[in-house]
């Protein structure tokens, strides 16, 4: 059962990571497996057995997470985009006892609370990307190793969407379609598409892979020397994300159908991250 939640718990986080806006380490923290996630990540090189036990299922997860967005979550989000944002949002929501939990507020002080507006100014900052006009990129390896390895930062940093830099940078509609071609290409063996596809996928998974080993260590120094700080920082990042997923939606011009499927929905994503929790 253990084990069947945290692949279930890989399958959000992979989603969270290609949906616009939202951070996959955020939900990371949000179902409180960040810290099982950045200890496993860097023990890859010294114990790599040890390291591959625990992050299995959430690689599993994280892989059909993906799958899910690039055929069932990218179509409720073009056809119910609103209610598709209410439901992560509640789960973002959900998270943020467990990080409350995490800070000894009787150790809070005016540095702590820096570090918390920090955390939402930086959130806010990034979300000024979606401002400008992406443009449609070729996909050569080096620079698709390159864009993955410093991408991996959006996977350890919480907050920063790595789906809105690549939208930014114009390269997020071929690496979606490049998954979905991989998967077309499985369904009904087609090597040419398949060739197509990984030319797009491989150079930039091995610079994720590799910018993911690299930067977790510090993600672990951090939280191993300067907990609260590093959980305030974090807390002030899952607020801003909030507020950036639903200042948008227009909910009292919604049909009351979709406000009380909303609500519904938000709510369902509370208890889902709480039962995750568990």
């Amino acid at each position: 059962m253990g084990c069947f939640r945290n692949v279930f718990k890989g399958l959000l986080i992979g989603a969270a990571n290609l949906l616009p806006g939202i951070s996959g380490g955020t939900m990371a923290i949000a179902l409180d497996v960040y810290e099982t996630l950045i200890e496993a990540l860097c023990l890859c090189v010294r114990r790599p057995l040890e390291s591959l036990k625990c992050l299995w299922p959430y690689l599993l997860g994280g892989l059909l997470g993906l799958a899910g967005v690039t055929f069932l979550v990218e179509k409720t989000l073009t056809r119910f985009p609103y209610l598709t944002i209410l439901l992560f949002g509640g789960m973002v929501l959900g998270g943020l006892p467990a990080i409350v939990t995490k800070i000894q507020l009787k150790r809070v002080n005016i540095k702590h609370a820096i570090f918390f507006f920090l955390g939402v100014l930086l959130t806010l900052g990034m979300s000024s990307l979606s401002a400008q006009t992406p443009q449609q990129a070729d996909g050569p390896w080096l620079i698709l190793f390159i864009l993955g390895f410093f991408l991996s930062l959006s996977m350890l940093i919480p907050g920063v969407s790595g789906s809105l830099i690549l939208i930014t940078l114009g390269y997020y509609d071929g690496l979606v379609s490049a998954c979905r071609h991989v998967l077309s290409g499985i369904y009904q063996p087609n090597w040419l598409i398949l060739t197509d596809a990984f030319s797009w996928l491989l150079p930039f998974g091995l610079g994720l892979g590799l910018g993911m080993l690299s930067f977790s260590k510090v993600v672990a120094f951090l939280i191993s020397h300067y907990a609260t700080l590093t959980y305030c920082f974090m807390l002030g990042i899952m607020l801003g994300s909030l507020w950036l997923m639903l200042k948008d939606i227009p909910f009292f011009s919604l049909s009351l159908c979709h406000q009380v499927l909303g609500m519904g929905l938000f709510v369902g994503g509370i208890e889902c991250t709480y039962l995750l929790e568990k």
